[in-house]
């Protein structure tokens, strides 16, 4: 049994001074009828507020789907800057990211965010746990028996149900969200949509990470007002209920409801959406200004440098361009840095062009709480091609900069709230302007410095808000309908996008002429936009992604009605709390029953052990535990399995207890094993370019071997285990067509130290380290590896390596030491995004490598390998549904001096195990 390496001092400390079994102060719970949402202190205002309607959301999609759960536990996070949430099983529960959306995530008329978060992940809770299918299984696999009915479910059928439910019990919503509705409009109207079975999986082809949700939409949409609001549930029961659902049967459901084969219900789906967009195909379509082929180009800035946007291109990494001086007639756009931004607008450029502000996420290496929960979002300055970060604070998002790049601006979240704050170069900054319970979006500064623009959205109306570089309110304007990302054109014209007209289209306003002029209007709609010298550039989605477009000759001006200045609304007092608030007891639940089987096996005997397992884990994901047992009826023995592990400050630990069978050429051995693990991340620092994580890991070991007849059998050994592990890595950001990982210099090292605390046979110490890396050469990869082992007791068993489908032509088994080296020259082929018989074909590469080794014993010269191994090898990535199967195949040969460069040629294939079996647990459902 291979055991991780975790620190053994720190472990020893943090168990010594954790809290009794489960407690954990920092958390408090508060309950409704059928909701317990569990919280920490500081987040009691925004339980009691998700407490004041949770029942009300229980009633409207409980009633829609017609099962209703007994309870359900939700965790509410605050600590991460990303609104979002997730819906998961073991064990079941929400977590809602409470944190407000920066863009626009979800629709501008949505009164309540918040209520709109729990309708969508409720949704999720109510349509997978239904007790169908393998739901009516959790007699005998567990209370989390009902995520098997989700392994083969197509991903539009996951989330176009959520997509509905948001706008039919909650305001606003996607079905009211223009910037959604493009998503599907725009390949609606040029007839290129994707097929039906790509619409079953997520893909890096437009629009990223959004298919499943936009093809989920119309099609549930279509099904509710064809067949009834009962038909999404109905044919998903039949699904699940069905003995060959694993094998398409959702499709064959589908099919024998509607009377459609699969494509035709999706072309029919497209046909119902296009009725609402019929009007619009009278517009003409502006010039293409952004690079062809699939990618997202966003609305850039005019700079003296010249036009500077950030863009994610498929076959480019994401990151912040220089797209030319002119943009109709611009070069190849220059990559200025790589980066992922907190949303698509958190960046502004100076007036030179010279200095980009801009806010990126970090993620911390902490391991007492989930990722997703540690998501901050920095402020970052780019000048003379160097980074470093503005502030030590986290939460900004939309930062802009003065045109003269001395002051910024930036949106900074507290909590639930927004607030608009300024600064200077040396990282001070004060906050100037916020309004309880309103949202704050979507900032851009005058072409003077002396104005502000903004979106102020409450209770579901968004306004432009014209402020001073004090945080005044000069001027709020509504048009009729929500206003978008305004632009300055000059010191008192501002463009914004408004979907008055059920579209988006663009407008000019005239604050000191007080005039407004519609713009001209593009058939899909224009998200946002530009006015300078009579052209209009402009921001909108087509099938290959989001684009810049221009009108060259803006036309006649069309002037609309001056709209009259507004009054934001005041946000109602609080509800009261329905229950008081009590502490929060994280104990681990059981989640999963499951079959075990276990393979003993020598060169003389064989045997399967037959047995169960059950797992647990604690609603924080702070404790899990795990039991199983064996019994190999060959040789009349049982062997099993206990496990149980917790997460505190800054670390983690287990301990595992287990008994495996092990039968060698003379007899069954039953291996006894104790283990106290622990995890401590020693130190890291990260930058949007760059990470760098040092984690110091140890344990200690009891371990003893005995015959299965009861014959003495020495064996018994007690033993630490010291080891840590560094990674570095610069430019991690990575295209999406890259399918080797980041193009940028990576390097890592481990090493694990094995000494013997006490042996009954003899003394024995063990040395392992790894080094690797990878070097981008052009368009490839190239990665090394380095593996060496140190044994003081000749007991090394030189196997062949898990990377090489061929053995080595190794000299013996009695060294003390061996390393190998193995070469990878790998090339993304890019994303294929293709579909055969169901199986989507997403991304792929090619690679050649070469591999040998050396070994030796203290005192000798050391021995290579009888020349080298070598190989091409293709790797691919199938979906169905939600599952991935990553598959590989390849040749391999041998080279030896004086023999051939051709020897023992061997086809091989395969898939990573590993990879195929975290697919089958769903464990988020966003």
């Amino acid at each position: 049994m291979k055991l991780p390496r975790f620190s053994l001092i720190l472990g020893l400390w943090a168990a010594l001074s954790c809290p009794a079994f489960g407690e954990n102060p920092k958390w408090l719970e508060i309950s409704t009828q059928h909701f317990t949402f569990v919280f920490q202190p500081q987040d009691l205002a925004v339980a009691r507020h998700l407490s004041s309607f949770a029942e009300d959301v229980y009633k409207d999609v409980t009633g829609y789907l017609g099962w209703r759960p007994r309870h359900v536990e939700a965790v509410i996070r605050s600590t991460s800057d990303e609104a979002n949430g997730f819906f998961a099983f073991g064990p079941k529960r929400l977590n809602l990211f409470i944190a407000p959306p920066t863009f626009t995530l979800i629709s501008a008329y949505s009164q309540d965010y918040l209520r709109n978060l729990l309708v969508h992940e409720f949704t999720h809770y109510v349509h997978l746990t239904q007790p169908y299918g393998a739901g009516s299984l959790d007699w005998l696999f567990g209370p989390d028996a009902a995520q098997m009915n989700l392994w083969y479910l197509p991903g539009w059928a996951v989330e176009g149900i959520t997509t509905n439910t948001e706008g039919m019990f909650a305001s606003g919503g996607r079905a009211r969200n223009p910037f959604f509705e493009m998503e599907y409009k725009a390949p609606i109207l040029e007839h290129k949509m994707w097929s039906y079975d790509q619409a079953g999986y997520g893909s890096y082809a437009p629009p990223f990470g959004d298919r499943i949700y936009v093809s989920g939409f119309i099609m549930v949409n279509y099904l509710r007002h064809v067949w009834g609001e009962g038909a999404f549930n109905t044919i998903y029961q039949n699904d699940v209920e069905d003995p060959l659902a694993f094998f398409w049967g959702y499709n064959r459901s589908l099919a024998r409801f509607t009377g459609k084969t699969p494509q035709d219900f999706f072309d029919g789906a497209q046909d119902y959406a296009e009725k609402d967009f019929k009007k619009d195909a009278q517009f003409k379509p502006g010039r293409t200004l952004s690079p062809e082929g699939n990618g997202d180009w966003y609305l850039p800035y005019k700079t003296q440098r010249g036009w500077i946007g950030w863009a994610q291109p498929v076959d480019r990494r994401p990151g912040v361009y220089l797209e030319g001086q002119d943009l109709p007639n611009s070069p190849r756009p220059e990559l200025l840095f790589p980066v992922v931004l907190s949303d698509p607008y958190s960046f502004g450029v100076s007036r030179d062009g010279k200095s980009v502000i801009y806010s990126a996420v970090f993620t911390t290496n902490q391991s007492s709480e989930p990722e997703a929960d540690t998501a901050k979002f920095e402020l970052w300055l780019w000048k003379n091609g160097q980074n470093r970060r503005l502030t030590q604070s986290t939460g900004f998002y939309d930062p802009r900069l003065a045109p003269d790049a001395k002051t910024w601006y930036a949106f900074q979240r507290i909590g639930t709230e927004q607030r608009l704050v300024k600064g200077d170069l040396e990282g001070h900054f004060e906050p100037i302007f916020s309004r309880p319970g309103h949202l704050l979006q979507m900032l851009e500064v005058s072409p003077d410095g002396k104005k502000l623009a903004l979106t102020e959205n409450a209770e579901g109306l968004q306004v432009l808000t014209i402020l001073d570089t004090n945080g005044r309110v000069l001027q709020r304007f509504n048009p009729g309908a929500a206003v978008y990302f305004p632009r300055w054109v000059d010191n008192s014209r501002v463009t914004f996008s408004t979907d008055k007209d059920g579209r988006l289209d663009l407008e000019l306003i005239d604050l000191a002429q007080k005039t407004l002029q519609v713009l001209p209007r593009d058939p899909v709609g224009n998200a946002s936009g530009l006015f300078a010298q009579g052209r209009v550039i402009y921001q909108t989605q087509t099938p290959r992604g989001l684009a810049v477009k221009e009108y060259p000759d803006v036309g006649p001006a069309v002037l609309l009605p001056w709209p009259p200045q507004v009054s934001m609304p005041v946000r109602a007092s609080a509800a009261p709390p329905l229950e008081n608030s009590r502490p929060f007891l994280d104990v681990p639940e059981f989640t999963d029953s499951f079959p075990a089987v276990q393979l003993a096996s020598s060169s003389v005997q064989s045997d399967f052990g037959l047995g169960w397992g059950f797992s647990g884990t604690s609603l924080l994901e702070t404790q899990t535990w795990n039991l199983q047992a064996e019994y190999f009826s060959g040789l009349n023995l049982w062997a099993g399995l206990g496990n149980y592990s917790w997460r505190a400050e800054g670390w983690q630990g287990s301990f595992t207890l287990d008994q495996q069978v092990v039968t060698p050429a003379v007899d069954s051995v039953l291996n006894q094993t104790a283990a106290f693990v622990a995890q401590v991340p020693w130190g890291e620092w990260d930058t949007p370019q760059a990470f760098n994580r040092l984690t110091t890991a140890g344990a200690l070991v009891w371990s003893r071997n005995f015959l299965a007849t009861g014959a003495p059998f020495p064996g018994m050994k007690l033993m630490g285990e010291l080891g840590t592990t560094w990674v570095w890595s610069e430019n991690e950001v990575e295209a999406p067509a890259q399918f080797f990982g980041n193009w940028g210099l990576e390097a890592f090292a481990g090493a694990n130290y094995t000494p013997a605390l006490w042996d009954q046979t003899q003394p024995r110490e063990d040395f392992d380290g790894i080094l690797g890396g990878s070097l981008p050469l052009g368009p490839v990869v190239l990665k090394t590896l380095v593996h060496g082992t140190v044994d003081t007791t000749h007991s090394l068993v030189l196997s062949t390596p898990t990377y090489q489908p061929l053995p080595l032509n190794t000299s013996g088994l009695n060294s003390n030491w061996r390393s190998d080296l193995k070469l990878d020259l790998l090339w993304p082929a890019g994303v294929a995004d293709v579909n055969v018989a169901g199986l989507g074909i997403l991304r792929q590469g090619l690679g050649v490598w070469a591999s040998a080794g050396v070994q030796g014993d203290w005192g000798s010269p050391p021995v290579g390998d009888q020349g080298f191994s070598y190989g091409t090898e293709f790797d691919t990535a199938f979906q169905i549904g939600r599952l991935s199967f990553p598959f590989y195949a390849g040749v391999a040969a041998q080279c030896q001096p004086g023999t051939g460069g051709f020897l023992n040629p061997q086809l091989y294939l395969g898939f990573n195990v590993a990879s195929y079996y975290d697919s089958l647990i769903p464990a988020e459902l966003r």
